[in-house]
């Protein structure tokens, strides 16, 4: 059956019968997936390795764009290998990071939240998913608030800030900005 030549010797007995019919369903299910796979691997391109962590962004040998020189700093400071060899790759710029994503010549780095911001805001100009975030974050920060130096506001400002990150206001504000954004964005296509 695998050689596809016929049987010299039909099987006589039922145990026979169903042990060849088995196997003949076995090599109808072999022969099928191995050409359905080779006809796949022939016809569909396939998608572009992925860049997931800072080993495989520094490997691609893209560019990495950031507003202002914050992030180049941070990244030469970092304990990672591959964050330090990528700030030798960092290019400061003053405006329009997203022409560079857009184009394949760099990755663009930021804050989280802003960076998924950016990211919605250009596939959303497309129509389509043009850019996405890395798996491995560099930073999760997003906003920080600066007081005097030994104030008394502090701590009751902590819970404050806590509670509302914990209630889950944040993310909420976020997700809406960004649909409000988007929603924008359409509205000025059409």
């Amino acid at each position: 059956m695998h050689l596809c030549e016929s049987i010299h010797k039909q099987p006589n007995t039922n145990v026979t019968r169903l042990i060849v019919g088995f196997l003949w369903l076995y090599v109808m299910v072999l022969g099928i997936s191995y050409s359905s796979n080779l006809t796949a691997f022939l016809t569909i391109s396939r998608q572009p390795q992925e860049i997931d962590t800072f080993e495989d962004l520094y490997a691609s040998g893209l560019h990495i764009v950031g507003l202002g020189p914050i992030f180049g700093i941070l990244m030469n400071s970092s304990g990672n290998v591959y964050l330090k060899k990528l700030s030798r790759r960092f290019i400061p710029l003053t405006s329009d990071p997203e022409s560079w994503v857009t184009s394949g010549r760099a990755g663009y780095i930021s804050s989280y939240h802003y960076t998924k911001y950016t990211v919605d805001m250009i596939n959303s100009v497309y129509n389509k998913p043009v850019c996405r975030l890395m798996k491995e974050c560099t930073w999760p920060f997003s906003v920080a608030v600066a007081l005097q130096s030994y104030s008394p506001l502090k701590p009751r400002f902590d819970q404050v800030v806590n509670r509302i990150v914990e209630s889950g206001m944040v993310a909420y504000w976020f997700q809406d900005s960004v649909w409000t954004a988007t929603q924008v964005i359409q509205q000025d296509d059409e």
